[in-house]
């Protein structure tokens, strides 16, 4: 199985990580799958959704300007669109 093939079932899981019934939607979402295509998945969706503590400095790689964005206790560099789509993110993931 190559992961790739799975692309949109892994994006279509990764909001549903936080929520209180995980296992039946994925139990549901993934019932044509075999079950060592189930265990890759679930594999990388813990990759994915494991703590991730990278600063992200666009100042150098945006033609945008960059202002610094405070989230927890790391100070990120990102225009606009950039700040916009983390914000987002962070509402989706829950934080």
């Amino acid at each position: 199985m190559s992961l790739e093939q799975h692309n949109a079932l892994i994006e279509q899981l990764k909001p549903l990580l936080m929520e209180d019934n995980f296992h039946e939607l994925f139990e549901h979402l993934t019932s044509d799958e075999t079950n060592s295509t189930r265990f890759l998945l679930k594999m990388e969706l813990n990759r994915l959704s494991s703590l991730c503590t990278r600063v992200i400095d666009l100042r150098d790689k945006s033609e945008l300007p960059c202002s610094s964005f405070t989230s927890g206790s790391q100070t990120h560099f990102l225009d606009e669109p950039a700040k916009s789509s983390f914000i987002e993110t962070l509402a989706l993931y829950q934080d």
